[in-house]
């Protein structure tokens, strides 16, 4: 399967998921980390973040699911 297509289209990103998940995961986060991947395998690679970014924007998504998290303990 060719990723880049896959991650372009919302709709077949359920492809990319362990269907040993069974639909158990948090969906907005794996669209997040998809659309930071999708950047990552741009044609261009003036168009590529770079691994700092790509850090720095993993490192944001990792604050949103652990607020959310600390958010449903309380």
């Amino acid at each position: 399967m060719q990723t880049r297509p896959v991650l372009k289209d919302k709709d077949m990103l359920e492809e990319l998921v362990d269907s040993r998940l069974e639909g158990k995961y948090p969906k907005e986060d794996f669209i997040r980390v998809c659309t930071i991947a999708a950047a990552c395998v741009a044609p261009e690679a003036s168009q590529r973040p770079t691994m700092t970014e790509v850090v720095q924007s993993l490192k944001m998504v990792q604050r949103v699911v652990e607020y959310h998290q600390d958010k449903t303990q309380l």
